[in-house]
C-alpha cells in the first residue's frame, strides 16, 4: 500500500533529481536546444488510453476521475487551475487538464498535456521526472519553437472526446438511482449485490441493517473488491461513531480522528483513495467506476460515477446499464418486472440479489459472521407511504422532496430525513 499525497510546487526533493536540475543550469542555451531535440527525436509519444479532459472547469470539478493539481504554476503559469487523472490508464499515462476562464486551455505554451508516466501510478517519481517533467523544463524554458516539440510528444486534450461520467446513488433508507435514471426503493435486511461484474473486473456488496425499531433499512457497510494486473484487491468502508473506517485488503487503515485532518490520498492496486475529511471519502478505480461516500450519523451516503464504456457489463441492485430503464428490475435468474412495480414485487426483485455466504466479500468482525446480518424471516414494515399525504411535521421539514418525505414518515427522525 502506497501512501501518498498531491506532489509539491517544488519538484522534488529526491537527490538524483536534485542533480539533474543542477546539471541543467550549468547548460548553454544551445546544449538545451540539443537536448531538447535529442529528446524529441527519441521519444516515441505518449499512450493514447489517457482520459479525455472534461471540456469545462465545472465539468472538471465534479468529474471523480480527476483531482486537482497543486503545482500549477510551475508548468501551466497562464492557467487559472488545474486536474490530473486520479487513477492511471492501462499502459501507465495520466492526462493533465487546465482551464483558464473555465475553458481548456491546450497547446503550447501553458497548456494541458498527456503524462506518459502518471504521477499516481507504479512506475516511479524518476520515471515520471524522466518522461515528464524533465522534458517540459528542457523544451518549454522560454524557447516557443522547442516547446511545441514537447506539445507534439505530450499534446493537450482538447475534450472533445470526453464523455459524462453515468451517475447512480443510495442514499437514506435506502433509495436507489441505478445509471440508467430508475429511482426505486428497496428496505432489505442483510448483505447484497449492487454491482456483480460478469467479468469479475469488479463487483460490489453492501450491508443493509434495521434502523432503530423502525420499518427503514440503511446501508452502514460498502466493500468492492477489484482486479488490478495480476492481483486482486479489496476495498471495505464501514459506518463507525464518528467517521467512516476504511478496510484495505482486510487491514484497516490508521489514521488520527480528531476533525480537521487534511486531505490525504492513498494509492493502492490501480485504486485512488482520497480521505477528503473523515466523512468524506472518494475512490476511483482503474476499471471506470468512481464513488464519493459521506457520513451520516445512521447511514454511509454513496453516489457513484460510471465511465460510459462499461455499458452492459454487470447486473445487480443498480441495474444493468443499457439505457433501457424497463428492464433494470432484472433477478439473477433473468427474470424481469416492471419499473413500476409494487413494493412487494420489488422486495422480491431485492431479495434476489441478497449474497450466499461462499460469495461474502466483507471482513467480518472477529465475533460476528455471514449469520449475523441475515434474517430470513424478516419484511419490512408494510406501511404504504403516501408521500402527498405527509404529515404538516414533514412537509415543514423536507417541502416536497420525495426521499426527504418517505424518510421523515418512515422512521420519524428529522436528521434522518434530511440527510
Amino acid at each position: 500500500m502506497t501512501d501518498t499525497c498531491s506532489p509539491p510546487t517544488t519538484i522534488s526533493n529526491n537527490p538524483q533529481i536534485s542533480t539533474f536540475l543542477n546539471s541543467l543550469a550549468t547548460k548553454t542555451q544551445a546544449e538545451i536546444d540539443q537536448m531538447c531535440l535529442d529528446w524529441y527525436i527519441q521519444d516515441s509519444g505518449a499512450p493514447t488510453d489517457a482520459e479525455c479532459c472534461p471540456p469545462t472547469e465545472d465539468k472538471a470539478k465534479v468529474d471523480e476521475r480527476f483531482e486537482l493539481v497543486d503545482d500549477l504554476k510551475l508548468f501551466n503559469p497562464d492557467a487559472d487551475v488545474g486536474y490530473r487523472q486520479r487513477v492511471p490508464s492501462k499502459s501507465g499515462a495520466g492526462q493533465r487538464c487546465v482551464y483558464k476562464g473555465g475553458k481548456l486551455l491546450v497547446g503550447a505554451p501553458s497548456g494541458g498535456s498527456v503524462r506518459k508516466v502518471s504521477p499516481n501510478g507504479d512506475k516511479g517519481e524518476l520515471a515520471f521526472f524522466r518522461d515528464d517533467q524533465l522534458p517540459w523544463m528542457v523544451c518549454c524554458n522560454n524557447d516557443e519553437a522547442n516547446c511545441k516539440l514537447f506539445y507534439e510528444r505530450r499534446p493537450s486534450n482538447d475534450g472533445s472526446c470526453y464523455k459524462d461520467p453515468k451517475i447512480g446513488m443510495i442514499c437514506g433508507d435506502p433509495h436507489f438511482t441505478t445509471y440508467d435514471g430508475l429511482y426505486y426503493t428497496f428496505l432489505g435486511l442483510g448483505e447484497f449485490w449492487i454491482i456483480k461484474s460478469q467479468d469479475s473486473v469488479f463487483s460490489m456488496q453492501g450491508r443493509f441493517t434495521q434502523y432503530l425499531n423502525t420499518g427503514a433499512t440503511v446501508c452502514t457497510v460498502y466493500v468492492m473488491q477489484y482486479q488490478y494486473c495480476d492481483g486482486v484487491g479489496t476495498i471495505q468502508l464501514s459506518l463507525m461513531k464518528d467517521y467512516i473506517e476504511i478496510m484495505i485488503d482486510g487491514q484497516i487503515v490508521q489514521f488520527d480522528t480528531t476533525p480537521n485532518q487534511p486531505k490525504r490520498t492513498i494509492v493502492h492496486k490501480g485504486a485512488n483513495i482520497a480521505i477528503n475529511s473523515l466523512k468524506d471519502i472518494s475512490i476511483a478505480f482503474a476499471s471506470g467506476f468512481a464513488f464519493r461516500f459521506t457520513y451520516d450519523p445512521t447511514v454511509i451516503n454513496m453516489v457513484s460515477q460510471l465511465d460510459p464504456k462499461l455499458k452492459g457489463t454487470f447486473k445487480g441492485l443498480f441495474g444493468n446499464f443499457d439505457d433501457n430503464q424497463d428492464n433494470e428490475l432484472t433477478y439473477p435468474n433473468g427474470k424481469i418486472i416492471p419499473k413500476d412495480s409494487n413494493d412487494k414485487d420489488i422486495f422480491d426483485f431485492g431479495m434476489s440479489w441478497k449474497i450466499l455466504c461462499e460469495d461474502s466479500l466483507f471482513t467480518y468482525p472477529s465475533d460476528k459472521g455471514y449469520e449475523s446480518f441475515h434474517d430470513n424471516k424478516y419484511v419490512p414494515n408494510p406501511i404504504k407511504v403516501a408521500v402527498e399525504n405527509a404529515s404538516p411535521q414533514a412537509k415543514e421539514v423536507c417541502g416536497e422532496n420525495h426521499e426527504c418525505l418517505f424518510d421523515y414518515t418512515v422512521t420519524g427522525n428529522r436528521e434522518m430525513a434530511l440527510s
